[in-house]
């Protein structure tokens, strides 16, 4: 008697772990592919923000941006910023994924090699669902940096 109790309860406390183990796998599963989505569509607006930049349109892409992108960098600044990088850089010619990463569904960072007519480099692209409701390029703090010490450079 006692011995049947004892496999009862082992059967029973194996049931549990299985189904904690599909219930989390099941879990992750979901986010997986709510992420996909998010991630797609910030691979869109990058496409869109490289094809602004080879057009020259950089006030459209500074306003395409979140509040804490716009906050961290001036109208002005990011301009002479964007007109200064196609100098120096060249036209966008390509560029391939090499990292990305979701945070909590609503966070997006993007690590592309990118290609331009002068150089290669690495760049970050940081998209935060807005309010629930679009998606937008936002500053980090590497960003913000970067864009003061360009903007300071250029300013004399």
């Amino acid at each position: 008697m006692k011995r049947n109790r004892f496999f009862l309860s082992l059967l029973f406390m194996v049931l549990i772990v299985l189904f904690v183990i599909l219930f989390f796998t099941w879990l992750g599963r979901e986010n997986i592919k709510n992420d996909s989505a998010i991630r797609e569509v910030a691979k869109e607006e990058v496409d869109k923000l490289f094809s602004l930049y080879n057009k020259g349109e950089y006030a459209e892409i500074y306003d395409l941006s979140c509040d804490s992108f716009k906050n961290a960098t001036a109208r002005k600044d990011f301009l002479t910023v964007m007109g200064t990088k196609m100098k120096i850089l060249g036209e966008f010619k390509g560029r391939k994924l090499q990292y990305s990463n979701v945070i909590n569904s609503k966070s997006v960072e993007l690590y592309y090699r990118v290609d331009y007519i002068n150089y290669s480099l690495i760049e970050e692209f940081n998209y935060i669902k807005n309010d629930g409701q679009k998606i937008c390029l936002q500053a980090n703090d590497g960003q913000k940096i970067c864009l003061q010490m360009l903007a300071s450079n250029v300013y004399g």
